[in-house]
């Protein structure tokens, strides 16, 4: 999760099968402990053929993409389907390969066309996946710095514990897992997770309730949840908004977690 970083500059080369075959296994187990439904798929684009997926300029030399969909009337779909799709997506810069999460810059023609999900899913999100070209293009460089990819807010303004003036401190059994979470990738780095921490349990909720921010909240506790694996403790995911602490105007509650 430290190492994983937006790639948009790709070096050209196709996958080879036993790298796709690794990424369906990873999509195979991808799960989340929270009510929702997705569909995942990975799909390979000829650049040179007919079939050429529109990115508005922003992602070069990609021959593979991965696909998600979910029916986005329902914002837990969202939360579920960012949550799965980050095992993935850090499985994938476990093999050395780098990603991008792209929600609303890319043309639906012919990734939509491929893209085949049950039921009322539809396409939501597409991710380039291969070999970095290692340097990045003028726009490339553009897109970060306008998106302030480097910048995240700092953590006494994102996660609290007892309540919401007190400022998360490292003394804290959940300090390392929520400091995952804050690197997280989000649109437009908008960074939506606030989190606040009773007891010995942990209250999510998110400054925004459209789809793209049901995504990232979902890709933002599935680093809270990687890590608190990585670290060999188990817990318990819920929703019961009756029993999170009551937030303050703009913010809305989405899941809590406890150790067990």
């Amino acid at each position: 999760m430290e190492a994983r970083t937006s790639v948009r500059t790709f070096d050209g080369r196709p996958l080879g099968v036993d790298t796709v075959e690794a990424i369906n296994a990873a999509m195979s187990c991808a799960t989340c402990p929270l009510p929702g439904e997705w569909g995942m798929d990975i799909q390979r684009f000829d650049m040179r053929g007919s079939m050429k997926p529109g990115t508005y300029g922003v992602i070069k030399g990609a021959a593979d993409f991965m696909l998600l969909g979910f029916d986005d009337r329902d914002f837990n779909n969202a939360v579920a389907a960012g949550f799965a799709m980050e095992q993935v997506v850090i499985a994938c810069t476990q093999m050395g390969l780098g990603t991008c999460w792209i929600a609303g810059t890319f043309k639906e023609g012919d990734f939509a066309r491929v893209a085949h999900f049950p039921g009322d899913m539809t396409l939501q999100v597409v991710i380039p996946v291969g070999v970095s070209a290692g340097e990045r293009r003028f726009l490339e460089h553009f897109t970060r710095f306008t998106l302030g990819s480097k910048n995240r807010k700092a953590s006494d303004k994102l996660f609290f514990v007892g309540d919401w003036n007190s400022p998360l401190t490292d003394s804290s059994q959940y300090y390392e897992s929520l400091m995952m979470l804050r690197l997280a990738p989000s649109s437009t780095n908008s960074q939506p997770w606030r989190a606040i921490v009773k007891g010995d349990t942990v209250h999510f909720y998110t400054t925004r309730t459209d789809k793209v921010h049901g995504v990232d909240m979902g890709i933002g506790m599935s680093h809270f949840d990687m890590t608190e694996r990585y670290r060999n403790y188990t817990g318990t995911w819920s929703q019961d908004a009756a029993k999170a602490p009551e937030a303050p105007s703009g913010l809305t509650y989405v899941a809590s977690y406890r150790r067990e």
